[in-house]
Parts: C-alpha cells; structure tokens; sequence
C-alpha cells in the first residue's frame, strides 16, 4: 500500500502539471488550426451573409477529410508514444514511417472523392425548397471553396504527420510555433483578398481558399526547415528517410488496430456532418445558426481535444514504459481534472454566447437561435470532455474493436435515427429537438465508463516479445 499512495502523491504533484504544460502547446496549435477556418467563416461575411454558409459547408465537409487523416495518423502514434516511454527511438520512427504511407494513401483516395463527388455531397446540406435562389448561391461559393482547398490537403497532411509526431514524443512546442505565424499569414491575406483592399482584387471566397493555401504552405515549411536543423532536440527525425520500408509484422499489427480506428473516426465524422444535414430539413434559418455555432465550438471544442491528448500521451509512455498501475492512477486524476476544467470552459461559453453571434453578419432571428444553440453546448461541455478523454486513454492502450462496434451501433442505431424522427416526425422546436439529441452524449459516457474500469485498455504495446520490430 506503501508505494501506491507515493505513487499516488505523485501524480496530485506532477502529472496535473505535466499535463497542462504539454496540453497548453497542442491547445494553442489547435485553436490556430481551427482559427484559420474560422476566420475565413467570419471574414467571408463581410462579403455575403451567404458566402459564409457556403464556406461552413465546406468545412463541413473537409472536417470529414481532416478526421480521416487524423484517424490514418492515431493508430501508429499509438506506437510512436509507447516506444518514446520505451526509450526505443528505432521503434518510434518505423512507425512514423508507417504515417508516411498511410498520409499518401488518404491523400490520394480522398483528393479523387471530393473533386468527383464535391457536388453532390454539397446538396445534401441544402434542402430548403422555399427559397432556390439562395441555395444556389451557397452551393455556388461552396463548390468554389472546397474545389481550390483540395490543394490544402498536401501540406495540411505533412503538417499533421509531423504535429501528431511531436506530441507523441512530448515536443509540441515548434507546431505551435509555426501555427502562429500561419494564422497571421491568413489574417493578413484575407484581408487583402476578400474584399480586394490596397488595390487587391476583391476575390471573395477565392480569395478566403487562397489564403488559407498559402498559410498551410507556410506553416508546412515552417516545421519541416526547422526540425530538420534541430536535430539535437528531435533525434527521432535523424535518419527518419533513409529508408521508408516498415517492418511486415509491425504493419500488421498496426493496421490491425488502426482500421477500425480509422473506420471509428470516418463513421463518427461522417454522423456528425449527417446529423447538422438533418437539421437543415428545418429551413435556412436553422443551417445558418449551426454554421455559426459550428464554427465557434469548434474553437471551444479543441480545449478538450488537447487536454484529451495530452492524457492519452501520458499514460501511453506510461504504459510503454512498463508502469500499468501508475497509468490507471493517471487516468482517474487527469479524466476528473479534464473534467472540471472543461466545466468551467463551458460556464465560459455560456456567458459569452450571446455576444458571439454578433461577430457573424447575421440577422437577429439567426443569432437569438445561435445563442440558444450555444447554451445547449455549454450545458453539455464536461459530458464531451470526459467522452473524449476516456475515448482518447482507451485508444493509448490499443483498445479500438470495442469502440468501433460501440461508435456503429451508438451514431447510426440510435443518435441519427433519433435526429430523423424528431425533425421529420414531430412539431417540437429545433431547440428541444437538439437538446434531446445531445442527452444521448450521457449513454456513452456509461459505455465508456464500463471499458475504464474493466481494464482491458491497461497494455504495454511497446514489450519486446511482440516481435513487431
């Protein structure tokens, strides 16, 4: 009992602290990822209140293509995290090697669907019959976003490898780094090109794609030239190319619980962008209110997405480095600490929520409705975080069979089919219809308790007798 309560003591101390200062990177990088999205939703406006669905739409869709890259990039970071604790470098750079072919891959079959398919994938979000015009003009500056964002998909694919790479080995700092300076680049750029200042062409939503293309670019070179030069500090990276060749029995291992990770993110991706789909049945109004409250929560979203990944980094070193019992205790105390600052997170978000509709040019209808929508999230913000961190320490461990099977049954047995009927069946107000959508948040968090407190998450990846190496 001795060495569990130092242990434990241990953690209160260090592990909090240790978490915030790897979370506090990966937050910041994040909120410059999404804030790139954002300003181009917010700066659009200023061109044509239309123009911004057009673009939420995109992003709608490229929210899609982000998961999938991301879901392509999780499971070998699972192993890049594992072999880090292990202090086995050779390890961790196969499997970034792995990354290397998966990001090829996602890069060519998704750049093929979205300029083939782009247009029909745009109708499904517009289904007010009533007003034509309007649709057209969205699908219109839709169309024209996502066809020229397409080109974003490489550097935003060599960033991502790189960035999911570095937190796994506990150094987040240089994407950060890079993601300030391309948020900038953007800023300044949409400035520019949108609505044509300093003698620019007045480009509109071209101009919105082109600056977030070239400050994709930017950041990409950013990280590349300086990981490159600091060799000291990022040892894994020395020899990364010298051979791109993956072991047979590592690749197997990997895609063994990297496919239905990546499955696992596609399907709960493609059931989020659905369910908004759903909503839009109940007219323009709706679609614009969601494309506002979409593009700020997901700016609130990434606190705990970083906080979720910081979690996972930890206890998968933890768990790479032999140390089973003190991971389980890391859990339990970095899960409620996630928690309780994610609550207070959504306090935030509900205090400001009627004052961020007015950074939209939207009509008062349209941002009464998104403050309302808004609340509804703030009210279910701690349930999110504690979903997303559970979801996060389960996958360090390499448990992903069981929350495929769970995110199929759970997304498309009972969250979409729930969203259908009550917006095509009853007369109930969107609001209430949305806020019994997200009380099914809480069925899985049960479920996702269940698998915490079996254990079966609680694995060393990185011993040697699985012979992957």
């Amino acid at each position: 009992m001795k060495p569990t309560s130092k242990l434990s003591d241990q953690t209160t101390k260090g592990f909090y602290k240790k978490a915030i200062i790897l979370s506090l990177p990966i937050l910041i990088q994040q909120a410059i990822t999404v804030s790139i999205n954002l300003l181009d939703n917010i700066m659009v406006g200023s061109y044509d209140l239309l123009a911004v669905s057009g673009v939420s739409i995109a992003n709608q869709i490229l929210f899609i293509v982000n998961v999938l890259f991301f879901g392509g990039y999780v499971a070998p970071g699972i192993f890049v995290s594992q072999y880090y604790g292990a202090n086995d470098i050779e390890g961790v750079q196969k499997a970034i090697r792995f990354k290397v072919w998966a990001g090829l891959l996602l890069l060519a079959v998704v750049s093929t669907v979205l300029l083939v398919f782009d247009s029909f994938f745009i109708r499904q979000f517009l289904q007010d019959t009533s007003n034509p015009a309007s649709m057209e003009s969205i699908f219109s500056y839709s169309k024209t976003y996502l066809t020229l964002m397409v080109i974003s998909l490489v550097p935003f694919s060599v960033t991502l490898l790189y960035t999911t790479s570095l937190r796994e080995t506990g150094k987040p700092t240089l994407p950060m780094k890079a993601g300030v300076v391309a948020l900038g680049i953007n800023f300044v750029l949409n400035l520019l090109l949108i609505n044509g200042y300093l003698g620019m062409p007045k480009m509109g939503v071209v101009g919105a794609a082109i600056a977030t293309i070239t400050a994709r670019v930017v950041e990409m070179l950013i990280i590349l030239i300086v990981s490159g030069k600091q060799k000291k500090q990022y040892p894994f990276l020395q020899g990364l190319y010298k051979t791109l060749k993956v072991p047979v029995a590592m690749v197997k291992e990997i895609v063994k619980k990297g496919l239905p990770l990546l499955t696992n993110e596609f399907i709960w991706s493609l059931g989020m962008t659905a369910v908004v789909a759903i909503y839009a049945k109940r007219g323009t109004l709706v679609l614009l209110s969601l494309n506002i409250t979409g593009t700020v929560t997901n700016l609130f979203f990434i606190v705990f997405g970083a906080m979720a990944t910081a979690v996972s980094i930890i206890v998968g070193q933890s768990l790479g480095a032999g140390k089973l019992e003190e991971a389980k205790i890391i859990c339990k105390k970095l899960l409620l600490f996630l928690v309780f600052v994610c609550g207070l997170v959504g306090i935030l978000l509900a205090i400001i929520s009627p004052f961020i509709p007015i950074l939209f040019n939207a009509t008062q209808d349209v941002k009464q409705l998104s403050t309302l929508i808004l609340l509804i999230i703030a009210l279910f913000f701690p349930v999110y975080a504690y979903n997303s961190g559970a979801v996060y320490t389960i996958r360090a461990g390499g448990v992903t069979n069981a929350l495929f099977i769970f995110d199929i049954l759970f997304i498309w047995g009972i969250y979409l089919p729930t969203a259908y009927l009550l917006v095509s069946k009853t007369a109930w107000s969107i609001l209430i219809v949305y806020l019994t959508v997200q009380v099914l948040e809480m069925l899985k968090s049960a479920f996702l308790t269940f698998l915490l407190k079996k254990g079966y998450w609680v694995k060393n990846l990185a011993q040697k007798d699985m012979k992957i190496l």
